[in-house]
């Protein structure tokens, strides 16, 4: 089956053809994903966030369930799933204890467990919900990130007085300040970067436009009850802070990579730990959350249903799944891309894709030629170069494209790029050094054709070819 994997001990984001289908465990179920979205963990999965991650990604899916041997009535049922497993069976009177963190879990596409960026995962059956016939497949696929957002509610954390700011205009940082605007109405103040994102929340009582500096955020300061921080940032913590109030809480919803890249503008521990402690400040995290009760609010709220179709921005084949994660992570006005299993070509060879992430999506297949059809004759007087002359031309295009590609990525990814170039210095410098040397040792040795003589000889043959 088609799956978008990541190998981390390669750095590789690959689309393979070739995964074995899972093959579902007592009392599991084998569902065909329909419908699968790309989160801001798969991204940072591929930054590092899960030491040693081998498998296929994702964790957000609608799809049907086509095999259950353990509740039969699931099979061709509508489904999204939990995405944490309790697969030791542990059992305790603390119900979200169990959900969520049970000893030995495994997490779809996170922890031990293939993910749904895939035509076919698998997940226990009581972990399955059947989605309501009123709700779209677009829309069924944002329960879990949704049900994230219903966790605060249900942590009661919304108190019933006091302000509450939502800190990121991303795709969780969206779902949070809607999901709580809508329980606490004129109540909720929504922070983020971009004015036309701020904007799909119905229900906020104000929108703050956060730029480069920290102006917007110094008025702000100390002036609510409740913060979430939802930025997607390991900075974002320091913002929120300075939004909490003494005696207030600040809520943690954002997960990050421990690479150097990812914390170098986070803030020191000191400058937590001052201020939680002298501003008796309480830090919560914050998880995952009720699907159940994620699918009735979305069944009931038009407004919810409207936001979650302006959040799909792009839907792709997922045989372009390594553009979807490109989207998600490269701005550029995409809030939430959508992948949709299904073959839309015939397998094709796929090379592994240095550099993990957006980076990785030079390793995307090309698209065959389209056949030719009605208007696809060539002008008269128009010819097809041949030969040497048509491998000149083919060759300069392949390396404009390869010298763009490089100078897209240096420029959107610069740490990952430079520390590519130098590792490859660093591996061939030696060489090239002790090829110098050795020729300088032994100079009556006939060497082959320096790339200079080679270029002039080449310039000679096509300066002959044209008289």
């Amino acid at each position: 089956m088609q799956a978008l994997v990541y190998t981390a001990a390669t750095d590789s984001l690959r689309l393979v053809h070739d995964q074995p289908r899972p093959v579902p465990g007592e009392g599991e179920a084998l569902v065909r994903v329909k419908r699968a979205g790309v989160c801001s963990t798969d991204l940072e999965i591929t930054r590092g966030y899960v030491p040693g991650y081998d498998g296929v990604l994702g964790h957000e899916f609608v799809g049907i369930v086509v095999e259950c041997a353990s509740r039969p009535g699931l099979v061709g049922q509508r489904v999204v799933g939990e995405i944490n497993c309790n697969d030791g069976g542990f059992a305790c009177a603390d119900a979200v204890f169990t959900r969520n963190h049970a000893p030995g879990r495994s997490v779809l596409g996170i922890i031990g467990r293939h993910g749904c960026l895939a035509e076919f995962c698998t997940l226990p059956a009581r972990n399955l919900l059947v989605v309501p016939d009123c709700l779209s497949d677009a829309e069924a696929a944002f329960c879990e990130p949704l049900a994230a957002a219903c966790r605060i509610v249900e942590q009661g954390l919304l108190l019933e007085q006091g302000r509450v700011a939502v800190l990121g205009d991303g795709r969780l940082g969206l779902l949070i300040a809607a999901v709580l605007a809508d329980r606490a109405p004129g109540r909720v103040t929504h922070f983020g970067r971009h004015a036309d994102k701020l904007a799909l929340v119905p229900g906020t009582a104000a929108r703050v436009v956060v730029g480069e500096g920290a102006g917007a955020l110094e008025e702000h300061a100390g002036g609510f009850e409740l913060v979430v921080e939802a930025s997607g940032s390991a900075a974002g913590v320091r913002a929120a802070l300075a939004l909490t109030r003494p005696l207030g809480t600040l809520v943690l919803k954002t997960t990050v990579s421990a690479l150097p890249s990812a914390a170098r503008d986070a803030p020191t521990w000191a400058e937590l730990a001052n201020d939680i402690v002298v501003n008796e400040k309480t830090l919560v995290g914050s998880r995952c959350g009720p699907m159940g009760a994620a699918l009735e609010l979305m069944s009931g709220s038009a407004p919810l249903r409207a936001l979650l179709a302006r959040m799909v921005s792009h839907e792709v084949p997922l045989a372009r799944g390594v553009e979807a994660m490109a989207l998600a992570g490269g701005g550029g006005g995409c809030i939430k891309p959508h992948a949709r299993p299904g073959r839309t070509r015939p397998p094709a060879e796929t090379a592994p894709a240095a550099g993990g992430g957006a980076a990785a999506a030079a390793a995307q297949p090309a698209a065959a030629p389209p056949a030719p059809g009605p208007g696809s004759a060539r002008r008269p007087g128009s010819r097809r170069l041949g030969g040497a002359a048509g491998n000149r031309q083919r060759g300069a295009g392949a390396g404009g494209k390869m010298v763009g590609f490089f100078a897209k990525w240096t420029f959107r990814e610069p740490i990952l790029m430079w520390t590519f170039y130098w590792t490859v210095a660093g591996m061939t410098v030696p060489f090239a050094v002790r090829a110098l040397i050795e020729r300088s040792r032994t100079p009556e040795v006939e060497h082959p054709p320096t790339v200079k003589e080679m270029i002039e000889a080449i310039k000679a043959q096509h300066g002959a070819a044209q008289q």
